[in-house]
């Protein structure tokens, strides 16, 4: 089972990814056991089942049991287990017959893992010390390891430490851990690893499943005992003591001459649907190529699977190729993708793939299929496809952008001595040509001779390259220094464009952006086969000639700032900044500080230093709350305070279990707590500004993470359980306002409405305080949401992109741009503030549009006495 932004998919040894699943809504947690079914859970405590994980015969869910209070959950094999408190319930049948034990007095558990042979490994809180006990008899006795872990986690049929760089694993024995991590993390990623998304066919021959192989038996390393210490270094990165090679790129050494034109397609055209194959394909197991990997010559036992991702609302739609169909490429051109399938050693067929997952049959062609080299989309859709074998060099296939399934979309061009091809507009193609290309014989422009030297072996100093090398060097600097441009039109003329072109270098790439050409040229050393240490030159063509430009063209600088994000993005500070009428108050996370500044602008003051992961921030009359997040699986974290005008730091709560975002009124301060992932053990807390008392409103959330106030209640977000809810602020029963959202985050009330962020869903939604109505998008299509801030019918959002978004009643656009790494945001509505890299820099922007003024990260003033933490409100 896997869990993505676009949903949970299961991946199967005979029929590849298989999803979305449908899950029951509310859910936290969900397993799998070893006949195949389906287990989930929710925060109530009841458990389903669904006997087919796959669903293919739509099989439903079914419930099992009723576990309240229940917050970590884990099934393997025929073992089922759940745990509450210092409480264990045990199924060794599938959910048959249960089991009830204590595992010890005054231990709460935080996390239950077990094995298929019925080991069980339950570690959690005992006395504020981090405690790990075992049971071999399927839970009805236990005894403390004698090696404590700072946390434990399952890798199929295994138990370990969750340390990557540290490992320690759970032997055969059930008793004894030893250094080192089982085999079963390997094949965890060649099972995980089948989500990738892909141009090419990728897959492998079948293997064993993460639970075939007997628990612990692949450790070997020598045992340990005692608490885990604190985990060494990495291993420094040897120094490579071969040739650099790689693909080229704009200005990189690491791919010189021809190669570097004809190997690369140019810049990625950004677009909103990501389409391509998942390596979930299958080849014939007798036949795999190293390292099981599936013989490219040979028939695929079972074809990949198609993936269309719409990176606005993270969804993702699975789709089958056509049964005649084998596939060799599948890529996104413009929202929509193309498919290139081989019909046989000598034919191509080509179809178009809409959003919404209709395949299109638009032309065939006879090309080998085997030959497909580079694929390149212009900025209207126009792609090229070019051929990579000498039986088709110089040829390439040019699709204008017509309606999807237009077979009239489609034409082959052949222009002599080419050497690239770029699209261009309106169905044209950019062809660069040279008449050195003669002289390359059997091994030319289009050709398989490579050495180590033409990949940029080569480094200034080195030894110059002898022999049939150097000749061959020699011949590439000719064919790139008599170079000739010319427009493969749609009527099927060729019109020279430029002829005679010299760049005084080798030419490392050919981009086309907003119907201008460039080129990028490294400029040779003393030696002709040398490469100087001077930065690339880059060149425009303007009226036939190469003009050389004194920096990197700006366009092109923007072009390369257009990749498309991956699916799931991390999650960031979004909480950090916060207002009063005079000043702006935000958490610095990567040096510790708290800092404040005028709205006007001026000197930064330093509140607080020395505040190892400041986080989230809120302020009152006169103090400023903050919190320190802590590690992802201790509860070191805290909430603290300190004056706005500097000075000692006050500690209000210690021992949180990763703080997220927090709030205040007069009265009292509020929080979140994230919980270990995974686990039902996120909190919303309450501390008195007049009592010394910290309470917790609502306990046992999955992963909560945004908080607001609306009057009487505390409003907040549960990202794992993707809903809402909201309690009392003096406590009581909460109440759930709305489920089913793709990982809701930052949250904010205005008007008597609920405003929050999908984080992977790209939307903005808001709907009333009580839950009452319904949901309504007020933002759609905005890919990787951070910050979220409300200023009376004006909404704005902050992206992973570094764009800033406005809402107001005349629709949503882009308000600033560039800002790349912002994430929190705050608004008064003349001004929106902007925090960036964790606090490392704070803008200000009109709410009207313009450009950013930089208010802090520039110039800071001193501290303003921050002294050590001393008790304050404290737990």
């Amino acid at each position: 089972m896997l869990r993505t932004s676009g949903g949970h998919f299961a991946v199967h040894r005979d029929r590849g990814v298989v999803g979305k699943l449908r899950l029951p809504l509310g859910w936290f947690w969900l397993g799998l056991d070893g006949g195949d079914r389906l287990y989930v859970a929710t925060p109530e405590g009841a458990l389903y089942r669904s006997d087919d994980a796959t669903q293919r015969a739509g099989a439903s869910f079914a419930p099992v049991a009723l576990v309240r209070g229940a917050v970590t959950w884990d099934v393997a094999g025929s073992w089922l287990v759940a745990a509450r408190g210092a409480e264990v319930l045990v199924s060794g049948d599938h959910g048959r017959s249960y089991y009830q034990g204590t595992v010890t007095p005054g231990l709460t558990i935080r996390r239950l893992r077990v094995r298929p042979d019925g080991v069980i490994a339950a570690w959690g809180h005992e006395r504020s010390a981090a405690v790990t006990y075992l049971s071999g008899d399927g839970g009805r006795t236990w005894i403390a390891s004698d090696f404590q872990p700072r946390q434990i986690d399952r890798v199929g049929a295994a138990i370990e430490n969750g340390a990557r760089r540290c490992p320690a694993s759970l032997s055969r024995d059930g008793r004894t851990w030893h250094h080192g991590r089982p085999d079963a993390l390997a094949l965890e990623q060649q099972w995980t690893g089948q989500l990738r998304v892909t141009s090419s066919p990728t897959g492998s021959s079948s293997g064993p499943t993460l639970s075939d192989s007997v628990p612990g038996a692949m450790v070997t390393g020598a045992p340990v005992t005692g608490p885990e210490g604190p985990c060494g270094a990495s291993p420094p990165r040897p120094a490579s003591s071969g040739p650099a090679t790689g693909s080229g790129s704009d200005g990189a050494r690491a791919c010189r001459g021809v190669n570097c034109l004809r190997g690369t397609g140019g810049r990625a055209v950004e677009t909103g649907t990501e389409v391509g194959f998942l390596a979930d394909a299958a080849c014939r197991s007798d036949r795999a190529g190293p390292p099981g990997r599936c013989d490219p010559n040979l028939p695929l036992q079972r074809p990949p699977t198609m993936a269309v991702i719409d990176r606005g609302s993270g969804t993702v739609r699975l789709l089958s190729p056509p049964s005649t169909c084998r596939p060799r490429r599948l890529v996104s051109i413009r929202g929509a993708g193309l498919l290139a399938c081989e019909l046989d050693a000598e034919h191509l067929e080509l179809y178009t793939l809409s959003r919404s997952g209709a395949l299109h049959r638009e032309a065939s062609f006879n090309w080998p299929g085997r030959a497909i080299g580079t694929i390149a989309t212009g900025d209207d859709g126009t792609t090229v496809i070019t051929c990579d074998r000498l039986s088709c060099a110089g040829r390439a296939l040019v699709r204008s952008p017509h309606p999807l399934g237009d077979p009239s979309a489609w034409r082959e061009i052949a222009v002599p001595q080419v050497v690239a091809y770029r699209p261009l507009l309106l169905g044209a193609a950019l062809a660069l040509t040279s008449p050195a290309t003669a002289k390359m014989g059997k091994k030319g422009a289009f050709g398989s001779f490579r050495t180590s030297d033409l990949l940029g072996g080569h480094q200034p100093g080195a030894d110059p390259p002898t022999g049939a090398v150097s000749q061959r060097i020699a011949q590439e600097q000719e064919l790139l220094r008599r170079m000739s441009m010319s427009i493969a039109r749609v009527d099927g003329t060729v019109r020279p464009l430029a002829t005679n072109l010299r760049s005084d270098g080798d030419v490392l790439a050919l981009e086309v952006v907003d119907a201008a050409v460039y080129l990028a040229s490294e400029p040779w050393g003393g030696s002709a086969s040398l490469p100087s240490a001077k930065p690339p030159t880059y060149y425009r063509l303007d009226q036939g000639k190469l003009v050389a430009l004194p920096r990197p063209p700006a366009a092109l600088r923007r072009a390369r700032k257009q990749s498309p994000p991956p699916v799931a993005s991390p999650s960031v500070n979004v909480y950090g900044v916060a207002l009063d009428d005079s000043h702006v108050y935000w958490t610095d996370t990567a040096r510790g500080r708290v800092l404040a500044v005028a709205k006007r602008g001026g000197k930064v003051a330093t509140l607080a230093s020395h505040q190892p992961g400041a986080f989230a921030i809120a302020v009152d009359e006169t103090h400023v709350y903050f919190t320190l997040r802590g590690s992802a699986q201790l509860a070191d974290g805290s909430v603290r305070r300190v004056s706005k005008q500097g000075g000692t730091v006050e500690q209000i709560a210690s021992d949180q279990l990763r703080p997220e975002a927090i709030v205040t009124d007069a009265d009292a301060v509020y929080w979140t707590t994230h919980g270990y992932p995974g686990a039902l053990d996120g909190a919303v807390l309450r501390a008195s500004k007049r009592e010394v008392a910290t309470g917790a409103l609502v306990v046992g959330l999955p992963e909560p993470a945004g908080i607001a106030l609306d009057h009487g209640h505390v409003v907040f977000t549960t990202a794992a359980g993707g809903s809402l809810g909201r309690v009392p602020k003096s406590g009581g029963a909460s109440q759930r306002l709305g489920a089913d959202q793709l990982t809701p985050h930052a949250v904010t009330v205005s008007a008597g409405r609920i405003i929050w962020a999908n984080r992977h869903g790209g939307t903005v939604a808001t709907s009333s305080v009580d839950g009452a109505g319904s949901v309504t998008t007020i933002m759609r299509g905005i890919t990787g949401i951070l910050g979220l801030a409300v200023c009376g019918d004006v909404t704005y959002a902050t992206t992973d992109r570094g764009s800033l978004w406005v809402s107001t009643e005349a629709g949503q656009r882009v308000l600033a741009s560039k800002l790349f790494g912002s994430g929190s945001i705050a608004c008064d509505g003349g001004q929106v503030y902007v925090s960036i890299h964790d606090g490392r820099r704070l803008v200000a922007i009109a709410a009207a549009g313009g450009k950013p003024r930089t208010l802090g990260g520039v110039t800071l003033s001193k501290p303003l006495r921050s002294k050590r933490v001393r008790p304050g409100l404290k737990h």
